[in-house]
């Protein structure tokens, strides 16, 4: 029988922030700010990527009912309580590309663009899968990258394009780590093989110029 998953409460039950400390108002402050920044961004990556804002201000943009009492210290201490929780759950329950993006907001606030976004991304993780193919297709420029693979829509501009290959690439090096065992991770190599051809042929061309 698996393991029941806990919630944000019960993971930190009775966690103690700092093992020289027995501030019980303070633990339950921290693990309240770490509440809402897991709550808010969920996933490893987009928490990382909170943490290497620098001023508070523009982190406020990610999480924006974070106390205002924070410090550059105790924000890095609730960011790190958040990404505790955010890989814990994604090492014991890992998302499908679509519950990833689910409520996914960039540049309509959920509306047909960003859906558009999330999935013509959809379509480039699950022919190439991994983070280095993703990553080589997403160099090739938008013209090139329609030419190869014909399910992408090719009516985005290059900001929006780029924020489609950035969201296929992001799940990919997300069910790379976490989803190990699971069948979204398997490839078949006789269905790729014509693309990695080209993404090959296309890579040397480029070398040559």
């Amino acid at each position: 029988m698996e393991e029941k998953i806990k919630s944000f409460d019960e993971y930190f039950a009775g966690y103690r922030t700092f093992s020289h400390t027995d501030d019980d108002e303070l633990d339950r402050w921290f693990i309240a700010e770490a509440k809402k920044i897991y709550n808010a961004l969920k996933h490893p990556k987009s928490i990382e990527k909170m943490k290497e804002v620098g001023l508070m201000e523009h982190k406020r943009r990610y999480v924006n009912d974070l106390d205002k009492d924070h410090s550059a210290l105790t924000l890095k201490v609730a960011s790190d309580l958040a990404h505790k929780y955010a890989e814990y759950k994604a090492e014991n329950a890992p998302e499908t590309f679509d519950m990833y993006f689910e409520g996914y907001k960039n540049f309509d606030n959920g509306g047909e663009m960003d859906q558009l976004i999330v999935s013509d991304a959809k379509k480039i993780y699950e022919k190439l899968k991994t983070p280095e193919k993703i990553k080589d297709f997403r160099e090739y420029g938008i013209e090139n990258s329609a030419d190869i693979e014909k399910k992408l829509k090719g009516h985005h501009l290059n900001i929006t394009y780029e924020a489609v290959c950035e969201c296929a690439q992001e799940y990919a090096e997300y069910a790379e780590k976490y989803c190990k065992n699971s069948n979204q991770q398997q490839m078949s190599q006789s269905k790729n093989a014509v693309l990695d051809a080209k993404i090959r042929e296309e890579i040397s061309g480029k070398r040559r110029q």
